[in-house]
């Protein structure tokens, strides 16, 4: 605070030294949104895939539609690499494994017959927003099959929304 000519003293602040989330590098690469029955109804999930060549920040990045999940101050995601959320991590390693991390929880549950889903950066700018669908133009067969929707070509940033650039994954749970 500026007081005249005067500052007040600093006595909070938060650096982020990597380069922030944003449509640019960060996408949503898999939504298994209606698990099969055998593979218990709490193991749907949500993948993140960093597009680019370097380390991001998701400090500040959040869902605010269809579910909810904020990332914390220190969180990052590798050059590459691809981060998973869980509705239930218990539910999702007894289904696929415990090898596979769970970077977060989120909640509330994604809709069975199709949602909009919004990602957001610290700023309020939206990351990503789609909204998915159990009917055609879109995978039927991830419609409680056990198969999830993947992004058919994440590094090349297609638009989310459009059905005919996500396919069903290869095999049953993504």
């Amino acid at each position: 605070v500026l007081n005249g000519t005067e500052w007040s003293a600093l006595n909070e602040a938060t650096f982020i030294t990597d380069e922030p989330a944003s449509s640019a590098n960060l996408v949503i690469s898999e939504i298994h949104y209606h698990p099969s029955d055998t593979q218990n109804g709490d193991a749907e999930f949500i993948e993140l895939m960093n597009i680019s060549d370097t380390r991001i920040s998701l400090s500040g990045v959040s869902f605010i539609e269809g579910i909810s999940f904020k990332f914390a101050a220190q969180d990052t995601l590798g050059a590459r690499q691809r981060i998973v959320l869980a509705l239930d991590p218990l539910a999702f390693a007894g289904t696929y494994g415990a090898g596979i991390p769970v970077a977060g929880t989120y909640v509330s549950r994604l809709a069975n017959d199709g949602e909009r889903i919004t990602l957001v950066a610290a700023d309020g700018s939206i990351i990503q927003s789609l909204r998915y669908n159990d009917k055609e133009p879109w995978p039927a067969i991830a419609d409680g099959t056990g198969y999830s929707l993947v992004l058919v070509t994440p590094t090349a940033r297609p638009n989310h929304d459009l059905p005919q650039n996500w396919r069903s994954s290869r095999s049953p749970g993504g």
